[in-house]
């Protein structure tokens, strides 16, 4: 599905999936739809704070950078959570 894909691509298809995931799991599971939410919004955040972005040598930098922070609003957003 994503083979030969570019990363914008890559993103826009990903965020599409957990769109879909989203409305799946809130018309099949009702009762458990927000910790599943959850979890994978979580996930999401800990992926972007894995390492600094910017500084040099781990000196300075940001542990989130705007476009991470954009996407996770955007991940936000798809799975139909509060940012």
């Amino acid at each position: 599905m994503l083979k030969d894909s570019k990363p914008a691509e890559i993103k826009d298809k990903c965020i599409e999936i957990l769109r879909q995931t989203a409305a799946t799991v809130d018309g099949k599971a009702p009762g458990d739809a927000t910790a599943l939410k959850g979890w994978l919004q979580q996930i999401s955040q800990h992926a972007a704070e894995a390492s600094k972005e910017g500084g040099f040598l781990g000196i300075g930098g940001v542990p989130v950078s705007d476009a991470e922070k954009a996407t996770l609003t955007e991940i936000s957003s798809a799975l139909k959570l509060a940012a």
